[in-house]
């Protein structure tokens, strides 16, 4: 907008100059409130524009991280799937049928216990040497089960303290769930039964002869407790199973569905890292095996 101003007495030629001023300044005046203008629209852009840029940023992070636990998840199923194939083809090997083994195990726990857990105590029981008979395996649970209830522990802990006595033949461990056994007295019954004293008795014979005198001390609380019950407890324990069990069933799926691709990505991303590594591997073995080009010639 013009302003009108009085122009000072000077003559025309400094009448001129004032007016060349005046109209600058005021043509300056608007370029400095279109400049205003711009800036305030200048800044609502950035602003937008820097909201979009957060929105995008956190659908990013909100997408890295699904990706992760999408990652995460199926390698959890690798694992169990891993545990799962090695236990049955362990347990086949020493004659065990994994399938009634998990079934009997968690029956004796009342179902208290995970359908992964069964086949790691499987695989434990196996290894240790102590048992490859399923219904004894059941039995030693069974009394975890009942130990772990009297001291307050659950029942994986309570069969770990148990197989863990039993694997390095110590009756302390086993004191430990107030199972006092006399490990002499277990040797030299279980020696009278094969023929044997119990000097001579193998580590793993002696390991047949805790078992059995566990078995036999646990029969007779169970007897007097009146054996494993329902309970509010149980109640919760089985639930919490179940839902482990349907969740790594969901995991092991995951796992053969995502498997693929990690293994296209790797080869994408390292093939080229391998091969140079197998070629350096191989590369002495051809050097000395291949032939010169004289021998080529000839």
């Amino acid at each position: 907008m013009a302003v009108s101003r009085a122009i000072p007495i000077g003559g025309a030629g400094g009448s001129n100059e004032i007016l060349i001023v005046i109209r600058a300044i005021d043509q300056a005046t608007n370029i400095l409130k279109n400049v205003g203008k711009g800036t305030k629209i200048l800044g609502t852009d950035i602003k937008d524009v820097a909201a979009a840029w957060y929105l995008a940023s956190q659908a990013v992070r909100v997408f890295s991280s699904a990706v992760k636990a999408a990652y995460d998840f199926s390698k959890e199923g690798a694992q169990i799937e891993r545990l799962r194939e090695t236990g049955t083809a362990l347990a086949r090997g020493f004659g065990v049928d994994m399938a009634e083994a998990v079934r009997k195990i968690k029956a004796a726990s009342l179902d208290t216990i995970s359908a992964n857990q069964a086949v790691a105590a499987t695989n434990r029981l196996i290894l240790l040497g102590i048992s490859t008979d399923t219904t004894q395996m059941a039995k030693l649970m069974e009394i975890a089960a009942l130990r772990g209830r009297a001291f307050g522990i659950d029942t994986e802990a309570a069969f770990d303290r148990i197989t863990l006595g039993i694997g390095r033949l110590s009756t302390r461990i086993l004191d430990d769930i107030g199972i006092v056994i006399d490990g002499e007295t277990a040797y030299a019954n279980y020696g009278a039964t094969i023929g044997k004293t119990s000097d001579q008795l193998t580590e793993n014979q002696k390991r047949l002869a805790l078992t059995a005198a566990i078995i036999e001390e646990g029969n007779q609380l169970l007897a007097i407790s009146g054996g494993l019950v329902l309970d509010n407890a149980t109640a919760f324990t089985r639930l919490e199973t179940h839902v482990t069990d349907a969740m790594n069933a969901i995991k092991e799926g995951t796992a053969n569905a995502v498997t693929p691709l990690v293994t296209g990505l790797d080869a994408l991303l390292f093939s080229t890292t391998m091969l140079n590594s197998l070629m350096m591997t191989h590369q002495g073995t051809v050097m000395d095996t291949a032939k010169t080009y004289e021998d080529y010639r000839d």
